[in-house]
């Protein structure tokens, strides 16, 4: 999986400046046995890449380079390293459903233990170690796979057939992003998806005496998403994210704007098209 950040912010006299982030993420599957209708799978972490790029500086942390010489990057690289190298044991079932994926006790002891040999303040190991607890677990995972694996709805699509999804974009679940998909096409063993979609332009504007605040933004989404027909496995996804943010303050003469425009990409197998 690799995912690619383009954030550009212009101030009010029309200057901006340009960051970049990208990460890599690489995993691999190995089938030990099937039951049934049961698959009984390792899931191999191999590597972590992640970089950030601004005003012509780049700062690269990769697992499988040297850990790196800056202090900031140092925890970072650990953590990484701890996390990648290791087997979880995954059970699905053949509709793509994963029944349970076990081993992250292990993992987080790794990590503990990478993180200990940084810092020596217990309070502060453990909350490193919580907080990466949040992000990687059975449950993130399972979603992860969910979301990637049964995005046919159960009663099955026709070529040209749509449908769409929502799910909430903020923790209030008062904004949705909206997915919609077509199949595309089959054939010589592939089915592609298109997808649209996103978060409609929203305004929202505040007046304080004769001051008026105002923020506008908006998502938009589109991209193709190839499946093996027999598997349902992703052979390749290619899927942009567009998100514009406009913040202006005007006292009803003179008016000044703040923009913040974020081009993401995230891929799957991006080498195989």
């Amino acid at each position: 999986t690799y995912q690619r950040d383009v954030k550009t912010m212009t101030d009010p006299q029309g200057k901006s400046i340009t960051a970049t982030s990208e990460s890599t993420d690489e995993m691999n599957f190995t089938v030990n046995d099937i039951k049934g209708n049961v698959y009984d799978m390792t899931l191999n972490l191999v590597a972590k890449r992640s970089s950030q790029s601004a005003q012509g500086k780049t700062i690269v942390v990769d697992t499988k380079l040297p850990i790196p010489k800056e202090d900031e990057l140092k925890m970072i690289w650990n953590i990484n390293r701890a996390l990648t190298g290791n087997k979880l044991e995954m059970q699905m079932d053949n509709k793509g459903n994963v029944l349970s994926i076990k081993g992250f006790d292990a993992v987080y002891t790794k990590i503990s233990n990478a993180v200990g040999t940084l810092i020596k303040d217990a309070n502060e190991k453990a909350s490193v170690v919580a907080s990466l607890k949040e992000s990687f677990n059975e449950k993130v995972l399972k979603d992860q796979f969910h979301k990637n694996l049964t995005m046919i709805p159960k009663k099955g699509v026709k070529v040209g057939e749509k449908w769409s999804t929502s799910e909430s974009a903020d923790p209030s679940g008062s904004v949705k992003v909206t997915s919609n998909y077509v199949l595309k096409s089959l054939g010589n063993g592939t089915a592609e998806i298109a997808v649209t979609g996103g978060i409609p332009k929203k305004t929202e504007k505040k007046n304080q005496g004769p001051i008026t605040h105002s923020l506008s933004s908006e998502l938009v989404q589109n991209g193709t998403i190839k499946f093996d027909e027999n598997t349902g496995w992703i052979t390749n996804q290619n899927i942009n994210v567009k998100t514009t943010q406009v913040e202006t303050i005007s006292d009803g003469k003179q008016s000044q704007s703040m923009k913040s425009v974020s081009n993401s990409s995230v891929m799957v197998n991006p080498s195989a098209k």
